[in-house]
């Protein structure tokens, strides 16, 4: 199956972008639903590298890039650049490493089902809690870090105009 020019626009978009506007991101969605109401799981696929969040310095809502250990970019834009809060940070990982968890287990069960083996659920458990357990232990190690980091980057100053 190959991509619509649509759904390629969106991925190369989200590829060099660190920040995408919330109308941008309806946009995207409208013309995914009108070339295809069943493609417009494209956009949760191009979007799971970013995360909603405020930019500190100027104050505007949107879809930001998650960069190592959590550092947002605002470009193009005001071009600062943050570090998110240590509690999303945490939640964030959390969620990466079920996701990474999740890929694995589906994975090997899918090996599994194309071997022509049996057990496939054991394989899918199995790779579930391993996959999930290895990305833990990472975000372990990074989120006492992250939040050293985060908690003492400089803020951005008033903007007194």
């Amino acid at each position: 199956m190959s991509l619509t020019k649509t759904q390629l626009e969106i991925y190369q978009y989200f590829a060099s972008h660190d920040f995408v506007p919330p109308d941008l991101i309806a946009s995207f969605r409208n013309r995914l639903e009108k070339d295809n109401p069943t493609s417009v799981r494209t956009l949760s696929y191009a979007m799971q590298d970013f995360l909603d969040d405020t930019c500190p310095k100027c104050k505007v809502a949107g879809a930001y890039k998650f960069h190592f250990m959590g550092k947002l970019k605002h470009k193009p834009g005001c071009d600062w650049t943050w570090y998110m809060g240590p509690g999303a940070y945490a939640s964030t990982q959390l969620a990466k490493s079920f996701r990474a968890g999740m890929d694995m287990g589906g994975g090997m069960m899918s090996d599994a089902e194309k071997k022509g083996e049996s057990g496939g659920c054991i394989y899918a458990i199995f790779g579930l809690v391993f996959g999930t357990l290895f990305r833990l232990t990472f975000a372990i190690l990074m989120i006492p870090i992250q939040a050293i980091v985060s908690l003492t980057q400089s803020k951005p100053e008033a903007d007194n105009s």
